[in-house]
């Protein structure tokens, strides 16, 4: 995967239950390809009965407003708590895909 994907189109998606409550807020290249992984790794993945999807036109863009909506939105099973360290790896770890076109 080069630069050109890490840096491309970039789908911001959130998982609800059946009452509206949000349950998850992630980031994927594809929203529906990422919830067939939930299926096999998340304890709660039952619980989803609707998804939100929200198109960004970059991957930079997309995970501010992930941290943006976790911070806020404060999703059941999305880690709430990350320290400020944490997030400026992230970021730095993202400038680095961008420079170098390196793949996760």
């Amino acid at each position: 995967m080069g630069a050109e994907v890490i840096n491309g189109p970039s789908q911001l998606y959130r998982h609800f239950d059946a009452n509206g409550v949000l349950l998850y807020v992630g980031v994927s290249l594809s929203a529906l390809g990422r919830l067939a992984q939930h299926k096999d790794s998340s304890h709660w993945f039952p619980e989803i009965k609707s998804v939100q999807i929200e198109l960004f036109s970059n991957r930079k863009e997309a995970l501010a407003a992930e941290r943006e909506a976790i911070s806020k939105e404060r999703p059941r099973h999305n880690v709430h708590h990350r320290s400020k360290a944490a997030q400026e790896i992230e970021m730095a770890k993202e400038g680095e895909f961008t420079m170098f076109g390196a793949a996760r």
